[in-house]
């Protein structure tokens, strides 16, 4: 099994959910197309380890579906 992270960013006012913001920051990104990954369900919200702006992180977790060769 290989666990791999994808980028993140803000939520954007037209994203549905946390799903939709993490696989439209993975298609801005990296170029990965939506329909490659299955979300699988969220993990809690973390409040970040540097307060800044006391930013709280959500993560999405999912599989990303490979073609066959």
């Amino acid at each position: 099994m290989c666990f791999k992270s994808f980028p993140g960013g803000m939520v954007d006012n037209t994203d549905a959910d946390v799903a939709h913001t993490a696989r439209r920051e993975a298609f801005e990104e990296i170029g990965l197309q939506a329909s490659d990954v299955d979300i699988w369900g969220r993990l809690g919200v973390f409040p970040s380890k540097v307060c800044i702006d006391c930013w709280f992180l959500q993560y999405a977790n999912g599989l990303l579906l490979l073609a066959e060769s």
